[in-house]
């Protein structure tokens, strides 16, 4: 898309200079510096800005991969744990994103979610807000026995960028629901950490 827009603004600016019996020297389209030469007089020089500028840029990495500490809270019952993502974008905003958190809780309990879905992102220089939709399994063990729910949920949070491949999630907040044996329930997860880009 990027190479066929520079094309168009190349082939424009030629057919005017052409209009004018000019002509054309051309560069390479991310630094096209177009020279009009007619009548004996310099008409002037008209420099192509990057591509960059005359579309919007791919900024976003292909991959981003996210590690951290998550707090859940689950019908009123707190646990405390980690929580991990990983992210694919197809385009400089949307992608897909797996996730997984593994929490601990009172009386050796645990509670580990299992989810995907897609994202959306809002990148703005030093920082990204993210959204995202999560669908598939929890799992609730305590006291050596376990039950497995279908979830369903999302969130958000924002990252702010240290480096080009990594930030720090200052917070992500998912609400996630599940339903068992027709029984409903749902929690909060408040997560921070790191994420990876590439």
């Amino acid at each position: 898309m990027k190479t066929f827009l520079s094309f168009v603004v190349v082939v424009f600016l030629a057919l005017s200079a052409s209009a004018q019996n000019s002509d054309v020297y051309y560069g390479k389209p991310s630094n096209t510096v177009i020279r009009v030469l007619g009548n004996h007089a310099e008409l002037g020089a008209v420099v192509v800005p990057a591509v960059g500028t005359v579309v919007v840029q791919s900024n976003a990495p292909k991959v981003e991969v996210f590690g951290g500490y998550s707090f859940h809270r689950v019908e009123g019952v707190n646990f405390n744990g980690v929580n991990a993502a990983a992210s694919y974008n197809f385009l400089d905003n949307l992608g897909v994103v797996g996730d997984y958190s593994l929490n601990f809780g009172p009386a050796d309990s645990t509670y580990q979610t299992l989810t995907f879905g897609p994202q959306y992102s809002v990148r703005k220089g030093s920082y990204t807000l993210f959204g995202r939709g999560l669908v598939a399994g929890s799992r609730l063990g305590v006291l050596g026995s376990s039950g497995y729910a279908f979830t369903l949920g999302g969130g958000g949070g924002v990252d702010f960028k240290v480096t080009d491949s990594i930030s720090v999630r200052a917070v992500q907040v998912d609400y996630l629901g599940h339903r068992n044996n027709g029984a409903y329930g749902d929690g909060f997860r408040v997560s921070t950490g790191f994420v990876f880009g590439k």
